[in-house]
């Protein structure tokens, strides 16, 4: 009897057992962004038991930290992480290359805000000398920052780094820098007074930057995606991305987007669809970042 019943354990046992997969995102988690991929996957792992997705968090440099902390990894992983990952490689020399993941599922777009503390864009650009905090080097948000200051040829314009874009608007509120770039989501939540929005959306009453003498401004924007490294199997990409799809119906995850002012890019449904995206992406930031200097590490 007690081997029948060590067999019939090994066996349920075998039977139920989820393959663990380790699902890495980029930046500050408390994010909004991070929290719709967080929920994302807790959907996904309540749908579904043949796979186990395990959140974990690396942030640093642009997204680096994730990317190399991902291909390092064995087998099945997720990277989730954004518009930085196709920035960075452009600024900075990259531990990683485009050609190392494939995208499995773009999350959503969004709209960033430039915030201040209290002040007007006026009273801020009368100053000799004007700072702005950025979320990371090699970030969405240290490009807009850097096409922002191209228009000041002959001021004073500081870009400070932080870790994240919530420890940027710590120091904003507190008065320590003139400026900062904010999803507009986050930056709703957080305070500070928003100045203008990037792209070419209208959304309540805010203006948008193209529209008060920055034109650059209009083509920058969030993007959220996942990522996997280019040797998964079509079959298993596959399965993995219709959970995601599924998943990402749920309300809680809806709910997210919305609060985020997020929008889907053009109906992807294929792998053809995907990684026709991806090099259309990687196109779009390569020109979008042409004529920016190239810093070190």
């Amino acid at each position: 009897m007690k081997k029948l019943i060590l067999i019939f354990s090994l066996f349920a046992t075998t039977v139920f057992a989820q393959e663990r997969v380790p699902s890495i995102w980029a930046f500050n988690i408390s994010n909004t962004q991070g929290s719709y991929y967080r929920a994302t996957l807790l959907e996904a792992n309540r749908i579904q038991n043949k796979y186990e997705f395990i959140v974990e968090h690396k942030p640093g440099a642009g997204g680096e930290v994730a990317a190399g902390y991902a291909l390092d990894k064995k087998g099945v992983v997720l990277l989730g992480t954004a518009a930085a990952f196709f920035v960075r490689p452009y600024l900075y020399d990259s531990n990683y290359n485009f050609d190392q993941f494939k995208p499995i599922h773009v999350m959503a777009q969004s709209p960033a805000a430039l915030v201040s503390k209290d002040k007007s864009l006026q009273e801020i650009l009368a100053k000799d000398k004007i700072t702005i905090g950025t979320a990371g080097p090699g970030s969405m948000i240290e490009l807009m920052a850097l096409k922002f200051k191209q228009y000041f040829p002959n001021k004073e314009v500081i870009l400070v780094p932080y870790k994240s874009s919530p420890e940027a608007t710590i120091d904003l509120l507190g008065g320590h820098i003139d400026l900062t770039y904010e999803y507009l989501g986050d930056g709703e939540s957080r305070g500070g007074r928003i100045l203008g929005l990037t792209g070419k959306a209208k959304i309540k009453n805010y203006p948008l930057l193209k529209d008060m003498g920055y034109p650059n401004q209009a083509d920058l924007g969030g993007t959220y995606l996942i990522l996997v490294k280019n040797d998964m199997p079509i079959d298993q990409y596959r399965e993995i991305q219709k959970i995601l799809l599924e998943a990402e119906k749920s309300p809680k995850v809806q709910e997210l987007y919305l609060s985020d002012y997020s929008s889907k890019p053009s109906k992807l449904q294929t792998y053809g669809d995907y990684m026709v995206w991806y090099d259309k992406t990687i196109k779009y930031f390569k020109e979008l970042t042409a004529g920016q200097p190239k810093f070190s590490r």
